[in-house]
């Protein structure tokens, strides 16, 4: 890309909380502490000033299925780039000074994160329509007492387990040409272990009871109405394209369905919405909005009413059409920025094993009629099936 300046690494590696046995939370702890020292960085200060030379924003993250690593920096400091990621992944100091330290950010981590009422409902959420003990239902921040319990010896091990080149994508844009791109990789695993791939087995997932109420003092109540779908393993793109079509259309605008119902033509919400999202062997399909306890029977029957209606009826043949255009123009910009194209990429390759082009995804788009798009929903969206998310100072006792 002639035209900009920067380039932007992205690094995943299969190394998530769902991988772990025995209690989660090291792997989320080995990012930490990838940031606190390497074999040619020797401390945190080192990094930061190192990186302050070279132009570079860094960081990482741990989720259930992967640790990433990124930086974005000026073409001329991408070799910089490389080395420092190569030394963040796979050359930490893991000193144990650094441990304790560590171990107390994410004890503070933890507490943040556990004191926003909306994150207790999300978890409640998950445990709701995964089962508690089911890795999907696992927060990569990890278990406290696990965490604590951690010795430096075990994170050695697990690093080496799972932090090797054969666990890894990465991916690579901006202003650089092919040779330098292959450079950088190959200086990014240099004397780094093959090792193999992490292949996971899940569990099948079991769900708790359809209907949650979960407590908080909160003057917000939120009203869900999810349901769980085959998982992104078992969805072709088309049909995933087309639960994203119809959740467009439910809830993705103000030109929404559900938008057009609870809160421009009723004034009963400010928020609300339809979603999808995908763990490998599950997914879920959701609509909610946000309201008062007083209306919110009367938000979840309206609710209620626009789903049925739309899976019955579907919408007028223009409006589907104007839909599906705004999503193939959306979808154009996927690719528009150097940070865009290489956190897409790598993100593709990680979940799906290939790329597929803009003209690709447009093309498959075209191919989904709104005939296709309500049979896929009716099939896997059963009301009768549903499952009730509820947070809320008191129970407003919602039925189907």
């Amino acid at each position: 890309m002639k035209s900009v300046e920067t380039v932007m690494i992205y690094l995943q590696l299969r190394a998530g909380a769902w991988n772990e046995k025995n209690g989660f939370g090291a792997l989320h702890l080995i990012e930490h502490l990838s940031f606190d020292g390497t074999d040619t960085l020797a401390t945190q200060l080192e990094m930061e000033i190192f990186k302050e030379g070279h132009g570079i924003n860094n960081g990482g993250s741990t989720s259930g299925s992967y640790v990433e690593y990124w930086a974005s920096c000026p073409s001329p400091s991408l070799m910089p780039s490389a080395d420092l990621l190569r030394g963040e992944a796979f050359f930490p100091q893991m000193n144990e000074k650094d441990i304790v330290k560590e171990k107390r950010v994410i004890s503070q981590e933890y507490t943040d994160r556990w004191s926003n009422p909306h994150q207790r409902y999300w978890q409640s959420c998950v445990n709701q329509l995964f089962g508690k003990k089911h890795v999907y239902a696992r927060n990569a921040i990890g278990e406290m007492d696990f965490v604590n319990s951690l010795t430096r010896a075990e994170l050695v091990k697990l690093h080496k387990t799972h932090f090797v080149s054969s666990n890894c994508i990465v991916g690579i844009a901006g202003k650089i040409t092919r040779n330098q791109a292959q450079e950088a990789v190959e200086h990014l695993f240099d004397k780094v272990p093959k090792g193999k791939k992490t292949q996971l087995k899940y569990a099948p997932i079991v769900p708790e009871n359809r209907y949650l109420f979960h407590k908080e003092d909160e003057n917000k109540t939120v009203v869900e109405l999810n349901f769980i779908t085959p998982g992104r393993d078992d969805f072709s793109q088309k049909q995933r394209i087309a639960f994203f079509l119809s959740k467009y259309i439910l809830g993705g605008s103000m030109r929404s369905l559900l938008a057009r119902e609870l809160r421009v033509k009723s004034g009963l919400v400010y928020d609300c919405g339809s979603t999808v999202s995908y763990r490998p062997t599950a997914g879920v399909y959701s609509l909610d909005a946000s309201t008062n306890l007083k209306d919110a029977k009367e938000v979840f029957s309206i609710m209620k009413k626009v789903f049925v209606n739309f899976l019955h009826d579907g919408v007028p043949d223009q409006e589907f059409q104007r839909a599906l255009n705004y999503i193939n123009m959306r979808t154009l910009m996927v690719y528009d920025s150097v940070s865009g194209i290489a956190d897409n990429i790598t993100s593709s390759l990680f979940l799906d094993n290939k790329i597929v082009s803009v003209e690709e995804l447009n093309e498959i788009a075209n191919s989904i009629t709104q005939d296709y798009m309500l049979k896929l929903l009716r099939k896997y969206l059963d009301m009768k099936k549903a499952y009730i998310s509820i947070m809320a100072r008191e129970d407003p006792k919602l039925s189907i």
